[in-house]
């Protein structure tokens, strides 16, 4: 066609049209992860035109709500986009428009939806032309628009930071049991168990979400702490091998675990080292 068909300004919205909130991922074959977005507000506001209604049993409904990507028959070459602006026009090809032709298209497009009820409930289905409910849609008369997707990133990386304080929250309360015989024994260079040294050094406090008496046991060369110590401690590390990032392993040993004392004592005995390998260097810059 020809693209050189005149616009009306700002053409009046047809007064049929429904206002409907689409959520942003669809082809999905189970309603709540549907309903899930629509909670999160993770959709765009849009209109539609109901082209037929549908009504369904209990049965048949239970059924659609389960299984949305399954083909039935009477969703069949339905759907679709269409605009007020251009209800007139037939054939349009939306790529051969002007740039300021595709933006009026785009402002005043609305979907081709099929109602679907049961028991005083109301979906829409959009197909696509295809035979399975490919878009779905919600009535939105009283739904603000959705949220950007920059507002949901924020917000699940503020819920999950959340959680995480949250479980480490329960970590640091409820310490790990240590037997009796755990046979640990800590000292200024690391921690001995059965005889064999696992080197690693000491931190004082200076961490976020934990007490600040908090002793952090850092494990050395990239050894990893033997099955012993990860009994009586939550042991970390962020090792990546798909990135081909390596971390050391760590504790976090807070003033309520049954081990803490000692952790301490082999904190200020490295302290103690490192201070007086420094007054020795000191004292021979000093005499050179």
């Amino acid at each position: 066609m020809e693209t050189t068909l005149q616009i009306v300004a700002k053409t009046p919205r047809p007064a049929h049209l429904i206002r409907v909130a689409v959520p942003r991922l669809n082809k999905q074959d189970h309603i709540a992860d549907y309903l899930k977005q629509i909670e999160t507000r993770d959709y765009d506001i849009s209109w539609a035109q109901i082209d037929e209604t549908v009504i369904l049993s209990v049965k048949d409904w239970n059924d659609l709500m389960n299984s949305l990507m399954t083909d039935r028959d009477w969703l069949a070459g339905k759907g679709g986009c269409s605009s007020w602006a251009f209800a007139d026009e037939e054939d349009i090809e939306f790529f051969k428009l002007t740039d300021d032709q595709q933006k009026e298209w785009k402002r005043t497009a609305f979907l081709h939806v099929i109602a679907v009820q049961c028991a005083g409930q109301t979906i829409y289905i959009d197909p696509q032309g295809y035979k399975y409910a490919r878009y779905l849609a919600f009535a939105a008369d009283d739904k603000p628009e959705g949220k950007t997707r920059e507002e949901l990133r924020r917000e699940r990386e503020k819920a999950e930071q959340a959680a995480k304080v949250l479980a480490l929250q329960e970590q640091i309360a409820n310490p790990p049991t240590v037997p009796a015989d755990h046979g640990l024994k800590f000292l200024w260079n690391g921690i001995k168990v059965n005889g064999q040294l696992y080197r690693c050094y000491y931190s004082l406090g200076n961490l976020h979400h934990y007490p600040a008496d908090t002793i952090s046991g850092y494990a050395r060369d990239y050894h990893s702490f033997p099955k012993e110590v990860r009994a009586c401690f939550h042991v970390e590390n962020n090792t990546e091998y798909q990135s081909d990032y390596f971390d050391n392993d760590r504790l976090r040993i807070c003033s309520n675990h049954p081990l803490y004392s000692l952790a301490k004592q082999a904190y200020e005995a490295c302290e103690q080292h490192h201070a007086r390998r420094m007054e020795k260097r000191g004292l021979s810059r000093r005499t050179a």
